[in-house]
């Protein structure tokens, strides 16, 4: 997931969410809402920056209330899910995970469309760029590069 619309004019790093990447996100945590297992585990993790911090926030504060707060999500932070990181590292740290349940990687461009296209179609393959808030589901048996499908897809509507 790419993080919601954020404000200009500050440090980057910085950048809080504006309401409508609030809402954008909201939408895109409710579209999820929808899509997963009752009861299933998941853990979100997002980028140190501002607005990825505060839209992972977001995913949790609404699927919490749609799942009725019986399994909430975990909540990460990885240095490693900035803009600018590389592809390559990240995806060498998701193939030694041992996931239980679902996860969510709450980013940035490009690296979120980068980091889909590889896993997808294999090694330097850019991606589709996201919209802010824009949802990609993967699965996959082993997370490495060309090993995923892409199993979903949802775009929130702009907010203003």
């Amino acid at each position: 997931m790419r993080h919601g619309e954020a404000a200009s004019g500050v440090i980057d790093a910085e950048r809080p969410l504006t309401a409508a990447g609030e809402e954008q996100v909201r939408d895109s945590a409710r579209w999820l809402c929808d899509q997963r297992q009752p009861g299933e585990p998941l853990t979100i993790i997002h980028s140190p920056f501002r607005r990825a911090r505060q839209s992972a926030i977001q995913v949790l504060k609404t699927l919490t209330q749609c799942d009725g707060g019986d399994a909430p999500p975990q909540l990460r932070e990885n240095e490693q899910l900035t803009p600018e990181h590389s592809v390559d590292a990240l995806i060498d740290w998701l193939t030694l995970q041992q996931w239980h349940g679902d996860w969510l990687l709450v980013s940035h461009m490009p690296l979120v469309a980068s980091l889909s296209g590889a896993l997808v179609e294999g090694r330097g393959h850019l991606g589709s760029p996201f919209t802010t808030a824009q949802l990609v589901g993967l699965d996959a048996d082993v997370w490495a590069s060309g090993c995923a499908s892409q199993v979903a897809l949802f775009t929130p509507t702009r907010h203003r």
